[in-house]
């Protein structure tokens, strides 16, 4: 008996098909049920600890383990429906539950990547064209529209959504190259039906439906393009869509040159341990760094940290020598996504990922290397440290530096 055809989209909308019918129909009723496989899905490729999916799904509830385990018993009951179709799709250890990746069936986020860098790792010609005009079919909208927003979503959905353009806009060059204009304007009519708001695929299909002689058609394309905002009024002329479209192009070369610099500064290996900043610098990058664990509920420890002296008075420079060692202490003990600042002559302020369960404070470590570094010159640290919790969000408003054209 053959076995059953099994075809799991997640592009632009979340179904489970076998031999091309729905199947686990049953999770429609619940968000979490679909929610939980999806997770497992994207991450097939690893054994997902129990706390994990709990924490993710639950956050701090007192039974989050407990719903989990109803979750998983739900989807498995739902599994059994099937006929034997999805008997063996979750694989168990102790902990952990994972999508068993041996399971035969279609997966569109996974074909897409694959064929991806199969592409990229392609020379031009017949083959890589197929590969990335399959990509065009697959991209059907973005990774999951119903979690939109989900962190454990949006990485993925801009890593998708990034090999999909790409794809995208090669073949248009390719189409180009060919001299090929029907198959570059329909490739820009698709391309729109998932980012209507791409100028340069109206302007491209635009200017091929004109080279094929259809100039009623790329008027009202460019006409459409206004409407939507992504061009200029009166860019449907002959003569302004050339010049739209030579402006546009010199722009996205200055941008992803600029792109090349900033990533490549960004990266630039700055050392090891806590990033040292400016006082000032430091509260700019915490109120980022709180705001982004707000939203992926990370916590984090502001803490001020002390260094008193054996003596009352001590003579000048002693403590700026010790205040040096601490600086090397953090660099050495905390991790790179750890900020830290000198807020007066004998303190530190710093701000920490939190353990990620419970045990030692970061500051444990950093205190007791400080102690075994003879060079602490027998002072003492002190450190007090809370868990900052923002306020409500207010309506933003620009910032001086942004109105004036700077940062």
């Amino acid at each position: 008996m053959p076995q059953p055809k099994i075809e799991i989209r997640m592009l632009g909308g979340f179904s489970v098909c076998t031999d091309g019918r729905p199947a686990l129909q049953g999770m429609a009723q619940s968000r979490k049920l679909q929610q939980v496989l999806q997770y497992l899905l994207l991450n097939r490729a690893r054994a997902v600890p129990h706390a994990e999916l709990a924490a993710q799904f639950w956050g701090n509830a007192s039974n989050a383990e407990a719903s989990l385990r109803a979750v998983m018993h739900r989807l498995r009951r739902l599994a059994a429906l099937e006929g034997g179709a999805l008997d063996s799709w979750l694989e168990t250890t102790r902990g952990c539950y994972r999508w068993n990746p041996a399971l035969a069936c279609f997966v569109d986020v996974y074909e897409l990547e694959r064929l991806a860098a199969q592409a990229a790792a392609a020379p031009e010609g017949v083959a890589r064209d197929g590969m990335e005009q399959a990509i065009v079919m697959l991209y059907r909208g973005r990774l999951l529209p119903d979690s939109a927003g989900e962190t454990w979503v949006e990485r993925r959905q801009i890593e998708l959504y990034a090999q999909y353009k790409a794809a995208l806009y090669h073949q248009i060059e390719r189409c180009k190259h060919r001299g090929d204009p029907a198959a570059l304007a329909a490739l820009c009519r698709r391309g729109l039906q998932q980012d209507a708001a791409d100028e340069r695929l109206y302007l491209e299909g635009a200017l091929a439906l004109q080279a094929q002689g259809r100039m009623q058609e790329a008027e009202e394309l460019a006409r459409t393009g206004e409407q939507a905002g992504c061009l200029h009024v009166g860019a449907h002329t002959p003569g302004a869509l050339a010049a739209a479209y030579s402006r546009l192009c010199a722009a996205q070369t200055g941008m992803q040159n600029d792109l090349d610099r900033i990533e490549q500064r960004i990266l630039e290996d700055d050392g090891v341990g806590a990033y040292l900043c400016s006082y000032d610098t430091f509260c700019a990058i915490s109120r980022v760094r709180m705001r982004a664990a707000a939203r992926s509920d990370t916590p984090l420890l502001l803490v001020t940290a002390s260094l008193l002296p054996p003596v009352p008075r001590p003579a000048a420079g002693r403590t700026a020598a010790v205040m040096q060692v601490m600086e090397d202490v953090l660099l050495c003990t905390l991790r790179s996504s750890d900020v830290a600042a000198r807020y007066s002559e004998n303190r530190f302020v710093l701000l920490l990922e939190a353990p990620a369960c419970e045990g030692a404070s970061p500051m444990e470590r950093v205190r007791a290397e400080f102690y075994r570094r003879p060079a602490h010159d027998g002072y003492l640290l002190a450190y007090s440290l809370r868990a900052p919790h923002p306020g409500p969000e207010r309506p933003h408003k620009k910032r001086d530096d942004m109105k004036n054209g700077r940062g």
